[in-house]
């Protein structure tokens, strides 16, 4: 992770905001995670390469980084 506090986005948000979310559940840092792993998971040379622990880890940072990005462009 980058060190600093992301702050919490739905990635599936029913109304609220993002000071007081009115859903629970997958976060918008989940949302990315997943697509990131999933990416992972299917390239066979990340497999020979990494760990699963790696991959998780991978996933989380690459999750920070968009949000990051995300926040500077908004």
């Amino acid at each position: 992770m980058s060190g600093g506090k992301v702050k919490w986005v739905a990635a599936f948000a029913h109304g609220g905001n993002d000071v007081e979310p009115s859903q629970s559940g997958m976060t918008l840092r989940d949302y990315f995670a997943a697509a990131s792993i999933q990416g992972l998971r299917s390239n066979p040379h990340a497999w020979a390469e990494m760990t699963a622990s790696e991959m998780v880890e991978a996933a989380w940072r690459d999750a920070d980084a968009m949000i990051e990005a995300r926040e500077a462009t908004s």
